[in-house]
């Protein structure tokens, strides 16, 4: 065992042990009839997912089209379902995801792996901007909720100012990626640093496929023009905020009286501790204590949060699964996927 999957299992091992002093005083029987209460009803609790998913292909779609991939927003939204599957379901499936999206996107669309991975490139640029920006929109909506609950578990009102410097430190990254990217300059300097392999053969390779690195990092550049960037980000803020949409759907259908803004607080503070625990697949452990510590744990919703956390985990299985019924299909190639394209 490596040292890094040592970490990783040592991690996932902590994020279990928090969830687990969680759900000391919550009623199982009592979660998992809420749950079975609900019903069919639990369905809509995979719409905002759903919407997530566009938003996110929208996204995308705008940035392709600065170098010429005109792809339909839906087409988009299925390869980031797959990827996503990829991601929730394995030990660092986000590392796998990244990987493989510019395979899919060549697989499914025809893009060139150059310009899939510039474009794979450009939006994580995008979705960690609009992740800042979310959570400063929602801390600065739900300061006075965060405070509260943070009194009542630490003592202290310190929690507001915790996520809303997570927030910044998530923005300044999107600020070091864009400087990093919009150079220009990205992808010929990964491949000058492969070139120095010591096999001839690959290096030979490698030179006669530079102009198409210099392609992919012109197409990079243009994708991150400021003008390029602003028109997509509002999608991938649009894309953060389906989850709090998603979260305020579930907790209503359990009776729990939590408004939207509220819920949007609840879930900044959330992804802020998922983006830490990127360590633990879907953050798990760290992010069902989280929102079993924020909602209430010993109280009266006890069995509610637990519901709650149990429903959101049904819902991660059901995309799992239609992300891995996408990626069976896969094999038909890109001319069986002509209809996406716009």
């Amino acid at each position: 065992m490596t040292k890094r999957t040592a970490g990783r299992a040592a991690g996932v091992a902590v994020g279990l042990l928090c969830l687990g002093w969680s759900l000391r005083d919550v009623d199982a029987a009592e979660a998992a009839h809420a749950v079975v209460r609900a019903g069919p009803l639990l369905l809509l609790g995979l719409l905002p997912y759903g919407l997530s998913l566009a938003a996110d292909g929208w996204g995308f779609s705008r940035l392709l089209r600065r170098v010429g991939c005109r792809i339909h927003p839906i087409g988009l939204a299925g390869t980031r379902a797959s990827a996503e599957a990829l991601a929730i379901s394995l030990p660092g499936g986000a590392l796998i995801a990244e990987s493989v999206k510019p395979f899919l996107l060549r697989s499914r669309f025809g893009v060139p792996l150059e310009e899939g991975a510039g474009g794979m490139a450009a939006r994580k640029c995008l979705i960690v901007a609009g992740h800042g920006a979310y959570i400063g929109l929602a801390v600065a909506l739900g300061w006075g909720w965060l405070a509260t609950q943070s009194q009542r578990l630490t003592g202290a009102a310190g929690l507001p100012w915790l996520v809303l410097g997570s927030g910044v430190g998530i923005g300044a990254v999107a600020v070091a990626m864009r400087f990093a990217f919009g150079s220009g300059t990205l992808v010929s300097r990964l491949s000058g640093l492969a070139g120095r392999i010591p096999f001839a053969a690959l290096r030979s390779r490698l030179e006669s496929a530079k102009r198409s690195f210099d392609r992919a990092d012109a197409g990079l550049r243009r994708m991150l023009e400021l003008r390029s960037g602003a028109a997509s980000l509002p999608a991938f803020v649009i894309m953060w905020m389906c989850e709090a949409l998603e979260s305020w759907l579930l907790l209503r259908l359990f009776g729990a009286e939590l408004g939207f803004v509220e819920t949007l607080a609840l879930e900044a503070t959330i992804s802020a501790v998922r983006a830490f625990a990127f360590f633990a697949p879907a953050g798990i452990g760290f992010q069902d204590a989280g929102y079993l510590a924020l909602l209430g744990t010993g109280g009266p919703g006890a069995s509610v949060a637990a519901a709650f956390v149990l429903a959101k985990r049904l819902r991660e299985l059901v995309w799992i699964g239609i992300g891995y019924a996408l990626l069976a299909v896969d094999r038909r190639g890109p001319a069986h996927h002509e209809s996406w394209s716009a």
